[in-house]
């Protein structure tokens, strides 16, 4: 299988867990990201078949990004408390996994290329994908901070972020 087919199946998969984590989202905000996500994957698949085809590329863009900043911080000025099974949380860190295994490949993957422009594409795609596993650090954060957090006085100092 080329590299190029490879990104391909790796973005399809990322593009349907995250479309699956959408539909299962018990937030609306929640959904709104994983969504999100799962259009910026579409992107990258569409963006390596230009490449295996020799198509030529377009500029990946990002504005999602934005959104999803605005969506955290009307989370942390609500205090929003997420419900969830732990079990989602550990999907969630799958999610995790397939994002830095992108990282990796993708990174790698710049190394190997003969043209500069896709080596370059390689590389912004792997700075996304980074982007894209900060999200979902930020998300499962957020909905393990009941897990993690004691409400006691004697911890009532140790930051605002909490």
């Amino acid at each position: 299988m080329n590299i190029f087919d490879y990104a391909m199946q790796i973005e399809k998969e990322g593009e349907a867990l995250y479309q699956s984590f959408a539909k299962d989202s018990p937030q609306k905000g929640l959904a709104t990201i994983f969504t999100g996500l799962a259009e910026q994957e579409h992107k990258h698949y569409k963006t390596f078949k230009k490449m295996k085809y020799s198509e030529g590329t377009e500029s990946i863009d990002t504005p999602f990004l934005d959104n999803v900043k605005s969506i955290f911080t009307e989370w942390k000025k609500e205090k929003h408390k997420f419900k969830f099974k732990i079990s989602q949380a550990d999907l969630y860190r799958k999610a995790l996994d397939i994002e830095q295994k992108s990282i990796d490949l993708y990174m790698e993957k710049s190394k190997e290329v003969d043209s500069d422009k896709q080596r370059q594409i390689f590389k912004k795609i792997a700075n996304e994908e980074k982007s894209h596993y900060e999200i979902m650090e930020n998300i499962i954060e957020f909905i393990t901070k009941p897990e993690r957090w004691v409400e006691h006085a004697e911890f009532s100092k140790i930051g605002e972020e909490y």
